[in-house]
Protein backbone atom coordinates (compact mmCIF):
# COMPACT_ATOMS: atom_id res chain seq x y z
CA UNK A 1 0.00 0.00 0.00
CA UNK A 2 1.29 3.60 -1.24
CA UNK A 3 2.57 5.47 1.65
CA UNK A 4 -0.84 8.04 1.19
CA UNK A 5 -2.82 5.03 0.98
CA UNK A 6 -1.88 3.91 4.49
CA UNK A 7 -2.41 7.32 6.06
CA UNK A 8 -5.64 8.13 4.73
CA UNK A 9 -6.88 4.83 6.06
CA UNK A 10 -5.11 5.49 9.35
CA UNK A 11 -6.99 8.51 9.94
CA UNK A 12 -10.29 6.98 8.80
CA UNK A 13 -9.49 4.59 11.75
CA UNK A 14 -8.86 7.25 13.92
CA UNK A 15 -12.16 9.18 12.98
CA UNK A 16 -13.90 6.11 13.54
CA UNK A 17 -12.39 5.36 17.13
CA UNK A 18 -13.47 8.75 17.78
CA UNK A 19 -16.85 8.58 17.11
CA UNK A 20 -17.58 5.12 18.73
CA UNK A 21 -15.84 6.69 21.62
CA UNK A 22 -18.22 7.62 25.13
CA UNK A 23 -18.18 11.27 26.67
CA UNK A 24 -15.01 12.70 27.66
CA UNK A 25 -13.96 11.62 31.02
CA UNK A 26 -14.28 14.17 33.86
CA UNK A 27 -11.07 16.30 34.70
CA UNK A 28 -8.81 14.19 36.91
CA UNK A 29 -9.22 15.27 40.66
CA UNK A 30 -5.50 16.35 41.05
CA UNK A 31 -6.24 18.89 38.19
CA UNK A 32 -10.10 19.39 39.44
CA UNK A 33 -7.99 20.96 42.84
CA UNK A 34 -5.62 22.98 40.40
CA UNK A 35 -8.39 24.93 38.63
CA UNK A 36 -10.39 25.04 42.05
CA UNK A 37 -7.52 27.46 43.39
CA UNK A 38 -7.00 28.74 40.19
CA UNK A 39 -10.64 29.84 39.53
CA UNK A 40 -10.52 31.07 43.78
CA UNK A 41 -7.53 33.04 43.53
CA UNK A 42 -8.51 34.70 40.42
CA UNK A 43 -12.17 35.39 42.20
CA UNK A 44 -10.48 36.94 45.46
CA UNK A 45 -8.86 39.05 43.29
CA UNK A 46 -11.45 40.44 41.03
CA UNK A 47 -13.92 41.04 44.77
CA UNK A 48 -11.15 43.31 46.16
CA UNK A 49 -11.70 45.09 43.47
CA UNK A 50 -15.37 45.62 43.37
CA UNK A 51 -16.11 48.37 45.57
CA UNK A 52 -15.36 51.90 43.62
CA UNK A 53 -14.11 50.24 40.39
CA UNK A 54 -15.62 52.32 37.08
CA UNK A 55 -15.68 51.37 33.11
CA UNK A 56 -16.41 53.04 30.05
CA UNK A 57 -18.09 50.85 27.68
CA UNK A 58 -19.99 50.63 24.44
CA UNK A 59 -23.46 48.74 24.18
CA UNK A 60 -25.51 47.03 21.47
CA UNK A 61 -28.96 45.89 22.86
CA UNK A 62 -31.20 43.73 20.42
CA UNK A 63 -34.59 42.20 21.15
CA UNK A 64 -36.94 40.55 18.64
CA UNK A 65 -38.35 43.77 17.38
CA UNK A 66 -35.16 45.90 16.60
CA UNK A 67 -31.62 46.24 16.97
CA UNK A 68 -30.89 49.52 18.66
CA UNK A 69 -28.06 51.88 17.23
CA UNK A 70 -24.44 50.95 19.53
CA UNK A 71 -24.71 53.51 23.08
CA UNK A 72 -21.72 54.80 25.27
CA UNK A 73 -21.94 54.38 28.87
CA UNK A 74 -20.55 54.08 32.15
CA UNK A 75 -20.94 51.90 34.98
CA UNK A 76 -19.77 52.32 38.51
CA UNK A 77 -19.69 49.41 41.36
CA UNK A 78 -20.19 50.30 44.72
CA UNK A 79 -19.89 46.72 46.29
CA UNK A 80 -21.49 43.39 45.80
CA UNK A 81 -24.79 44.51 45.01
CA UNK A 82 -24.78 48.38 44.38
CA UNK A 83 -24.18 49.02 40.68
CA UNK A 84 -25.07 52.51 38.61
CA UNK A 85 -24.92 52.18 35.22
CA UNK A 86 -25.78 55.99 32.95
CA UNK A 87 -26.14 55.53 29.33
CA UNK A 88 -25.09 58.46 27.04
CA UNK A 89 -26.95 60.55 24.33
CA UNK A 90 -25.85 63.00 21.84
CA UNK A 91 -27.51 65.59 24.58
CA UNK A 92 -26.19 64.39 27.74
CA UNK A 93 -27.39 61.32 29.82
CA UNK A 94 -30.23 59.18 28.24
CA UNK A 95 -30.66 56.55 30.82
CA UNK A 96 -29.41 56.45 34.74
CA UNK A 97 -29.89 53.37 36.39
CA UNK A 98 -28.67 53.04 40.14
CA UNK A 99 -29.54 49.09 41.58
CA UNK A 100 -28.85 48.34 45.35
CA UNK A 101 -29.60 45.23 47.37
CA UNK A 102 -33.29 46.53 48.31
CA UNK A 103 -34.05 49.50 45.86
CA UNK A 104 -33.80 50.46 42.18
CA UNK A 105 -33.71 54.19 40.79
CA UNK A 106 -34.52 54.92 36.80
CA UNK A 107 -34.06 58.43 36.10
CA UNK A 108 -34.89 59.76 32.44
CA UNK A 109 -33.88 63.07 31.63
CA UNK A 110 -35.72 63.32 28.51
CA UNK A 111 -38.68 62.62 29.91
CA UNK A 112 -37.85 64.73 33.28
CA UNK A 113 -39.71 61.01 34.38
CA UNK A 114 -38.26 58.85 37.43
CA UNK A 115 -39.23 55.45 39.16
CA UNK A 116 -37.94 54.06 42.23
CA UNK A 117 -38.82 50.66 42.70
CA UNK A 118 -38.23 47.68 45.45
CA UNK A 119 -35.97 45.12 43.69
CA UNK A 120 -38.06 42.41 41.90
CA UNK A 121 -40.47 45.37 40.77
CA UNK A 122 -40.98 45.87 36.98
CA UNK A 123 -39.55 46.81 34.30
CA UNK A 124 -36.16 45.09 36.21
CA UNK A 125 -38.29 42.22 37.63
CA UNK A 126 -35.08 39.98 38.25
CA UNK A 127 -34.84 39.35 42.03
CA UNK A 128 -31.80 40.54 43.23
CA UNK A 129 -31.06 42.24 40.27
CA UNK A 130 -28.47 44.43 41.86
CA UNK A 131 -26.33 41.30 42.60
CA UNK A 132 -26.72 39.47 39.58
CA UNK A 133 -25.92 42.73 37.37
CA UNK A 134 -22.41 43.15 39.57
CA UNK A 135 -21.53 39.63 39.53
CA UNK A 136 -22.14 39.60 35.53
CA UNK A 137 -20.24 42.80 34.93
CA UNK A 138 -17.12 41.20 37.34
CA UNK A 139 -17.82 38.21 36.71
CA UNK A 140 -17.50 37.21 40.06
CA UNK A 141 -19.38 33.97 40.65
CA UNK A 142 -19.03 32.48 44.11
CA UNK A 143 -19.05 28.13 43.16
CA UNK A 144 -19.20 26.24 46.24
CA UNK A 145 -16.64 23.56 47.03
CA UNK A 146 -19.23 20.88 46.84
CA UNK A 147 -19.95 21.94 42.95
CA UNK A 148 -16.49 21.20 42.27
CA UNK A 149 -16.53 17.45 42.91
CA UNK A 150 -19.68 17.09 40.59
CA UNK A 151 -18.25 19.07 37.92
CA UNK A 152 -17.95 17.94 34.17
CA UNK A 153 -16.43 18.54 31.09
CA UNK A 154 -17.70 20.53 28.30
CA UNK A 155 -15.81 21.71 24.99
CA UNK A 156 -12.82 22.71 26.79
CA UNK A 157 -14.53 24.22 29.82
CA UNK A 158 -15.34 22.65 33.26
CA UNK A 159 -18.81 22.94 34.06
CA UNK A 160 -19.99 23.78 37.78
CA UNK A 161 -23.48 23.27 38.91
CA UNK A 162 -25.38 24.56 41.86
CA UNK A 163 -28.16 25.55 43.75
CA UNK A 164 -28.79 29.43 45.29
CA UNK A 165 -31.67 30.82 46.57
CA UNK A 166 -33.74 28.53 44.52
CA UNK A 167 -32.14 29.17 41.42
CA UNK A 168 -30.13 26.71 39.12
CA UNK A 169 -26.70 28.24 38.13
CA UNK A 170 -24.50 26.40 35.86
CA UNK A 171 -20.41 28.55 35.45
CA UNK A 172 -18.14 27.21 32.58
CA UNK A 173 -14.63 27.31 33.64
CA UNK A 174 -11.76 27.74 31.23
CA UNK A 175 -7.85 26.42 32.18
CA UNK A 176 -7.33 29.68 33.13
CA UNK A 177 -9.65 29.68 36.18
CA UNK A 178 -11.87 32.10 34.06
CA UNK A 179 -15.38 32.17 33.68
CA UNK A 180 -16.29 31.73 30.05
CA UNK A 181 -20.21 31.27 30.02
CA UNK A 182 -22.78 31.51 32.84
CA UNK A 183 -26.39 30.13 32.90
CA UNK A 184 -29.16 31.17 35.13
CA UNK A 185 -32.17 29.43 35.54
CA UNK A 186 -35.14 30.62 37.81
CA UNK A 187 -38.62 29.18 37.55
CA UNK A 188 -41.33 31.52 35.68
CA UNK A 189 -38.53 32.92 33.51
CA UNK A 190 -36.48 32.72 30.78
CA UNK A 191 -33.08 30.99 31.38
CA UNK A 192 -30.68 33.78 31.17
CA UNK A 193 -26.54 33.18 30.02
CA UNK A 194 -23.99 35.48 30.29
CA UNK A 195 -21.00 34.61 27.65
CA UNK A 196 -17.69 35.95 28.35
CA UNK A 197 -15.94 36.59 24.80
CA UNK A 198 -12.67 38.36 26.45
CA UNK A 199 -10.81 39.98 29.19
CA UNK A 200 -8.57 42.80 29.75
CA UNK A 201 -6.09 44.02 33.03
CA UNK A 202 -7.56 46.04 35.85
CA UNK A 203 -4.78 46.34 38.17
CA UNK A 204 -2.92 43.26 37.18
CA UNK A 205 -6.26 41.05 37.48
CA UNK A 206 -8.08 39.75 34.76
CA UNK A 207 -11.43 41.73 34.55
CA UNK A 208 -14.53 40.94 32.18
CA UNK A 209 -13.61 43.19 28.61
CA UNK A 210 -16.14 41.95 26.38
CA UNK A 211 -19.30 39.83 27.10
CA UNK A 212 -22.78 39.47 25.98
CA UNK A 213 -25.90 38.59 28.33
CA UNK A 214 -29.21 36.88 26.71
CA UNK A 215 -32.23 35.09 27.40
CA UNK A 216 -32.72 31.70 25.38
CA UNK A 217 -36.03 32.65 24.24
CA UNK A 218 -34.02 34.65 21.76
CA UNK A 219 -36.32 37.79 22.72
CA UNK A 220 -32.80 39.96 24.07
CA UNK A 221 -29.71 40.13 24.07
CA UNK A 222 -27.21 43.08 25.27
CA UNK A 223 -23.46 43.03 23.94
CA UNK A 224 -20.89 44.80 26.07
CA UNK A 225 -17.13 46.05 25.37
CA UNK A 226 -15.67 47.60 27.94
CA UNK A 227 -13.08 50.57 26.79
CA UNK A 228 -11.60 51.47 30.20
CA UNK A 229 -11.55 50.61 33.38
CA UNK A 230 -10.30 52.20 36.74
CA UNK A 231 -10.90 52.33 40.86
CA UNK A 232 -12.55 56.13 41.06
CA UNK A 233 -12.06 57.85 44.51
CA UNK A 234 -13.74 57.80 47.73
CA UNK A 235 -15.84 60.83 46.86
CA UNK A 236 -16.80 59.44 43.66
CA UNK A 237 -17.37 56.06 44.89
CA UNK A 238 -19.95 57.22 47.12
CA UNK A 239 -22.26 58.66 44.25
CA UNK A 240 -24.41 55.25 43.79
CA UNK A 241 -27.87 57.16 43.48
CA UNK A 242 -29.56 59.36 40.51
CA UNK A 243 -28.96 62.77 41.32
CA UNK A 244 -33.54 63.24 40.59
CA UNK A 245 -34.68 67.01 40.56
CA UNK A 246 -37.14 67.56 43.07
CA UNK A 247 -39.85 68.91 40.16
CA UNK A 248 -39.21 65.46 38.08
CA UNK A 249 -42.52 63.08 37.44
CA UNK A 250 -42.15 60.03 39.91
CA UNK A 251 -43.88 57.07 37.56
CA UNK A 252 -45.57 53.80 37.91
CA UNK A 253 -42.63 51.71 36.93
CA UNK A 254 -44.50 49.89 33.94
CA UNK A 255 -46.19 53.55 32.73
CA UNK A 256 -42.24 54.57 32.50
CA UNK A 257 -41.08 51.24 30.67
CA UNK A 258 -43.75 52.10 28.18
CA UNK A 259 -42.85 55.58 27.34
CA UNK A 260 -39.20 54.37 27.23
CA UNK A 261 -40.64 51.63 24.38
CA UNK A 262 -42.28 54.08 22.82
CA UNK A 263 -39.69 56.75 22.23
CA UNK A 264 -37.48 54.04 21.28
CA UNK A 265 -39.90 52.13 18.55
CA UNK A 266 -39.55 53.52 15.01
Amino acid sequence: MRRGAARAAAAVLLLAAGGCAGPPPAPALLDLERLERRHEALLDARRARLRGTVAELSLWLETSARRWPGAHATYGIGGPDTLRLRVASSFGTALDLAAAADSLWLWVPAERAAVRAAAGEPPLSLPAAAAFAVRTAAATWPVPATAWRASRPADTLTVVRWIEAGDTLELGVGSSGLPRRMRLVRSGMRPVRVTYLGYGPHEGTPWPERFEVEDEGGSLRLSVRVRRVWRAGAGDAERWRPQVPNEAEMLDPEVLWRRIAEEWTP
